[in-house]
């Protein structure tokens, strides 16, 4: 069958039903479709795995960012940094912002309380510039919150 000619045309070039040749079709690009999607899973895991490598390279490095002129990209590291309440910790947290100015913050969900944390962070005058360092936030906040960091790459052309 022809993938140029309208099903119509092509069901009467094959004495098929143009519904069944429509059906027929759908089947070949849906299969054409999963096999292309499982191997644009294989490669997203490999430039994960790539990524993953070039951000300890770079760590190890204690580089935050470099420029690959022949590429015409510029690859820096940074670190995504999520705060979340614990959870049997959730009523105490409530109440230290209540006592240190900040009971606006009543919904302790984790984009807000991660964005606290951060503006919290940048009034403190002690901070390291470690995005992960809790103490630089407030002693108190380590033990009614979780930390997550994930370190990310990100690619720019330049």
């Amino acid at each position: 069958m022809n993938d140029f000619l309208p099903a119509s045309v092509a069901a009467m070039q094959t004495d098929e039903p143009t519904h069944i040749a429509l059906a027929r079709r759908i089947i070949t690009k849906r299969e054409e479709l999963s096999t292309i999607q499982a191997q644009a899973k294989v490669i997203a895991e490999e430039v994960g795995t790539l990524e993953v490598q070039l951000l300890e390279t770079m760590r190890s490095m204690k580089s935050s960012s470099f420029k690959a002129d022949d590429l015409g990209r510029r690859f820096q590291r940074s670190t995504r940094v999520s705060v979340s309440a614990r959870q049997d910790q959730r009523e105490r947290l409530c109440e230290w912002l209540d006592e240190n100015g900040f009971g606006s913050y009543k919904t302790v969900n984790p984009q807000a309380l991660t964005g606290l944390c951060n503006e919290i962070r940048k009034l403190n005058p002690q901070a390291n510039g470690d995005p992960g360092m809790l103490e630089d936030i407030h002693p108190e906040l380590v033990d009614l919150v979780n930390v997550f960091e994930k370190p990310t790459l990100s690619i720019v052309k330049v």
